[in-house]
């Protein structure tokens, strides 16, 4: 593996596939284990849905890092809630030092990039910090990405038979156009928002849309708006 920089931080693989660590949920700190597939469960007779992770299981990836310089092919896992990449060697898990992430690569069994996620940009009124990982949808003159979060909802109903309660991991994806000017427009996937929070082109945009039956309602539509006004940008100079 090549060198770099790490947290001191080490989360110890058990064999049943959990990740074991001191970890916080929902504001105390509990000895848990985090299962990358299954129910999280915790010492306070609460059982946790879910799991604040983007997926619930390792992903095969690569992360680049500064001067353009990428590691190995790695088993990762990127914790949402604390903004944290975890990394496999051998039987032990590590925790990247986020300062030098710059883009970590999520690929298929093909080697195909299935998710871009990049750092470095801020947004304070957002809650973008340089360390937050966005996921690229669209790298053009307007950028467009997707802000994964996950919220911890407590829970209030407590089994009458068991007496424990469940909380839950609630994920969120929030979408931003970043305009050239850095301002970040959060927008949505519909057509009428993505036409008016890109803010030029109004009438070209509506036409190719009605043009190509786009409706706004995927990420495909929104790269294929995104390109088209990229066209007209260049056209237009």
């Amino acid at each position: 593996m090549k060198n770099f920089a790490l947290f001191t931080i080490t989360i110890i693989l058990l064999l049943t596939g959990k990740l074991t660590a001191q970890y916080s949920v929902g504001g105390e700190n509990n000895n848990i284990a985090i299962t990358i597939t299954g129910v999280v469960q915790t010492i306070n007779e609460t059982n946790v849905e879910g799991s604040p992770y983007f997926e619930n299981q390792l992903l095969t990836g690569i992360v680049h890092l500064p001067n353009k310089k990428t590691t190995e092919s790695l088993n990762l896992a990127l914790n949402l809630e604390e903004n944290q990449l975890i990394y496999q060697e051998g039987e032990q898990f590590n925790i990247f030092n986020p300062s030098i992430i710059k883009g970590i690569e999520f690929k298929d069994k093909l080697g195909n990039t299935t998710a871009f996620f990049v750092t470095g940009f801020v947004s304070q009124e957002n809650d973008i910090n340089k360390n937050t990982p966005l996921r690229v949808v669209y790298n053009g003159e307007i950028k467009m990405f997707v802000h994964h979060t996950v919220t911890f909802d407590r829970g209030n109903f407590r089994d009458p038979v068991t007496n424990r309660k469940t909380a839950k991991y609630k994920k969120n994806e929030i979408f931003y156009l970043r305009k050239s000017d850095g301002e970040f427009v959060k927008t949505r996937l519909r057509l009428k928002n993505l036409i008016n929070d890109i803010g030029e082109y109004e009438k070209e945009l509506k036409d190719f849309a009605k043009k190509y039956k786009i409706k706004g309602k995927s990420e495909s539509d929104a790269n294929k708006l995104l390109e088209y006004y990229d066209s007209l940008k260049e056209t237009n100079s």
